[in-house]
């Protein structure tokens, strides 16, 4: 948690050089951090708390984001392929070119978001809020459970 807060570059370095060791951040305060392209892959990150962090170009790749918060939060670029993030709240976040393919997003919120060419290929969306997001280009092909 330190180096990740502390350099990016050197969690990632480290990340690089460790791959199989289990990160467990769940229920971390990481809120107003600048976590630009974090590599959290696989991590367990259940509860934590990202509101108003920079994760431009960040991987949760199959990570356990379940019940995080990512209000507020710069997600451009990111990806989720795989993670599981049900009942997170995304709500006033930029996510442009977020990629959420085959990830669980049930009862998450993107309220107020920014999913401009987002991607939400095979993901399941059971009682998803988009209330007010901006969605243009965004592709939902074959979601289940999305409601235009």
């Amino acid at each position: 948690y330190k180096l990740l807060v502390r350099s990016v570059v050197l969690w990632n370095r480290w990340r690089r050089k460790f791959p199989r060791i289990k990160i467990i951040l769940n229920r971390a305060d990481l809120s107003g951090k600048n976590l630009r392209y974090a590599n959290l892959n696989r991590a367990q990150l259940r509860g934590a708390n990202f509101h108003k962090s920079d994760l431009t170009g960040a991987s949760f790749r199959l990570a356990d984001c379940d019940n995080a918060n990512f209000r507020q939060t710069n997600l451009t670029k990111s990806r989720f392929d795989g993670a599981q993030v049900s009942r997170v709240d995304f709500s006033g976040s930029t996510l442009h070119l977020v990629n959420f393919t085959s990830c669980n997003l049930s009862k998450s919120r993107f309220n107020s978001c920014n999913l401009t060419y987002a991607k939400f290929n095979r993901a399941y969306l059971l009682d998803t809020s988009f209330e007010d997001a901006i969605l243009h280009r965004a592709d939902f092909s074959r979601s289940i459970g999305y409601r235009n």
